[in-house]
C-alpha cells in the first residue's frame, strides 16, 4: 500500500493542517487584523483596569471551537499518536497542572483559573494540530503559508496611516512594532528552514523575495532586539554545533556554560570596577535601562519577594482589576502594563520559584531532545536551536513564555512537538512519515 493510499484512508486527513493554519493566523493577529492599535496616551487607568480583567467571550468561543475540532481529529485518528510524543516533553503537562493548581492560592482564583484554562487550551490546540499533520513537511509548509499571508497583509497595510506609530515605525496590522518584529523574525527562520525543502529555481526565487520582504519589514519596525537576534541566534546555533563537535558536550550543557560564563564576567566587572549592573551594561549598550524596563523589573522583583515560592497564582498579578498590585507602583506608567517585560520574572511572579523551576526543567528537556537530532538532521537542529534561542532571549525584554495564547509561546509548543515527531520517526511504526 502506497503512502498516498494510506493517507487517503485517514479520516479528515486535511483537518489538522487547516487547524494549524487557523491557529497561526489567529496568534499572528490576522483573524481579525488589528486595524485600530491602542494608544496608551489616551487610556484612562480605570477603563484599562476594567478591560484587562474582563474575559473576552468571542476569543474563548473561538479557542473552544478549535479545541473541539482538535479533539475530533484525535478521536478519529487515535490518541496514541499524541501520547507517543509526550515522553521527551513529559515536564510540560506537569507544569500545566501546577499552573492549574495555583488557582488554589491565587489572589484572584477565578481569573487565574480562566487564564490557566486558556493556556492549556492553547497548548492542546498547537500540540494536537502539529501531532496529526500528515508529515513534518506539512507543518512547515502550512507555517510558511501562514507567515506569507501575514507578510502580504503587513505590506498592504503600509498604504494606510494606522500601520505606523507616532514615531514613524511600522507596526502593520499587528498593532505593535515590537510584536511585528517578533513575527518578522519567526517568519524569517521558518522561511529559511523551508528553503532547504525547495527543489526548483522558481520556488527558491519566490522564497528569496519572501525573505527579503520580511527583512524589510523588520527594519521598518525599528525592533533592534529582533534585528540583532535574527543574525545572532543562527550564529550562536552554528557555534554551538561546532562546540559540540570539538568538546563532545551536549548542546544544553554548552548553553548553560555560556550563560554562566557571561554572568561571571558581568559579576567580575561590577566587583572589580565597583559598578552597578546597569552601569556595567551602560558601557556596552546605548540604553542600559532597556527603555525604562529596569524600573519595571525592580518593581516586579520587589513584588516577587513577598510570595517568592508559589507566586500570586497563574495569571493573577497583572490586569486583575482595581486591586492589581501594579496600580500601586510609584512609576505611573507601570499602571498601564500587563506584563513585566520579562517572561522569567512574570513566571516567578505568578507561579513562584517552584513554577519557574518547572518551566526551566521543561526547556532543558526540550534542548536535550533537540540535541539528539544534531547528527541525523543538522538542518532541523540549526533551525530549532536558532528559533529557540530567539524565543528565550526575547523573553528577557518581553513576556511570552507560557503566556496564554501569545504567538511566541504557541510557536515554542509547536517546535517542541515537531522535535518529538522527528525523534518518534526513527521508529518504523511512526505512521506520519516525514
Amino acid at each position: 500500500m502506497t503512502e498516498a493510499t494510506a493517507r487517503a484512508k485517514v479520516p479528515l486527513a486535511w483537518l489538522p493542517a487547516f487547524l494549524w493554519l487557523v491557529i497561526l493566523l489567529r496568534v499572528a493577529e490576522m483573524l481579525p487584523p488589528d486595524l485600530s492599535p491602542v494608544d496608551f496616551t489616551d487610556l484612562q487607568k480605570g477603563a484599562f483596569a476594567v478591560s484587562t480583567a474582563t474575559s473576552d467571550i468571542a476569543n474563548q468561543l473561538f479557542w473552544l471551537t478549535i479545541a473541539g475540532l482538535v479533539t475530533l481529529v484525535i478521536l478519529l485518528q487515535g490518541p496514541e499518536r499524541l501520547l507517543r510524543l509526550l515522553p521527551p516533553l513529559s515536564i510540560l503537562p506537569v507544569f500545566l497542572a501546577f499552573c492549574l493548581i495555583s488557582a488554589a492560592w491565587a489572589t484572584h482564583p477565578d481569573i487565574s483559573f480562566r487564564r490557566t484554562l486558556l493556556l492549556i487550551i492553547g497548548v492542546y490546540c498547537a500540540a494536537g494540530a502539529t501531532a496529526y499533520c500528515r508529515s513534518e513537511d506539512e507543518i512547515l509548509r502550512v507555517a510558511y503559508l501562514a507567515f506569507a499571508i501575514t507578510l502580504v497583509a503587513n505590506l498592504a497595510s503600509m498604504a494606510f496611516p494606522f500601520s505606523f506609530d507616532y514615531r514613524g515605525l511600522l507596526r502593520g496590522v499587528s498593532g505593535d512594532k515590537n510584536f511585528l518584529g517578533v513575527i518578522a523574525t519567526t517568519g524569517l527562520f521558518i522561511g529559511a528552514m523551508w528553503r532547504t525543502r525547495l527543489p526548483g529555481s522558481f520556488s527558491r526565487a519566490m522564497n528569496a523575495a519572501y525573505l527579503a520582504a520580511w527583512i524589510g519589514v523588520l527594519i521598518l519596525s525599528g525592533n533592534k532586539t529582533a534585528a540583532a537576534l535574527v543574525v545572532a541566534a543562527p550564529a550562536a546555533a552554528w557555534l554551538i554545533l561546532l562546540a559540540t563537535r570539538e568538546t563532545r558536550l551536549k548542546m544544553p550543557v554548552i548553553l548553560a556554560l555560556g550563560g554562566a560564563l557571561a554572568a561571571c564576567l558581568l559579576l567580575i566587572v561590577t566587583v572589580v570596577l565597583d559598578m552597578t549592573v546597569a552601569e556595567a551594561l551602560g558601557t556596552i549598550l546605548p540604553d542600559a535601562s532597556f527603555t525604562g524596563r529596569d524600573e519595571i523589573w525592580a518593581f516586579s522583583v520587589d513584588q516577587w519577594q513577598t510570595r517568592w515560592l508559589l507566586g500570586f497564582g497563574y495569571g493573577s498579578f497583572w490586569g486583575v482589576g482595581f486591586d492589581a498590585p501594579n496600580l500601586q507602583a510609584s512609576p505611573a506608567f507601570i499602571h498601564l502594563l500587563t506584563q513585566s517585560h520579562n517572561g522569567y520574572l512574570d513566571l516567578a511572579l505568578t507561579v513562584g520559584a517552584a513554577g519557574l523551576t518547572l518551566m526551566l526543567a521543561f526547556l532543558w528537556q526540550v534542548l536535550l531532545a533537540i540535541d539528539r537530532l544534531r547528527v541525523s538532521d543538522r538542518a532541523f537542529f540549526l533551525f530549532a536551536v536558532s528559533l529557540l534561542i530567539f524565543l528565550l532571549v526575547h523573553n528577557v525584554t518581553e513576556s511570552s513564555l507560557a503566556r496564554g495564547l501569545a504567538m511566541p509561546w504557541i510557536i515554542t509548543v509547536a517546535l517542541c512537538f515537531m522535535t518529538a515527531r522527528r525523534l518518534a520517526s526513527r521508529d518504523p511504526e511512526e505512521p506520519s512519515g516525514g
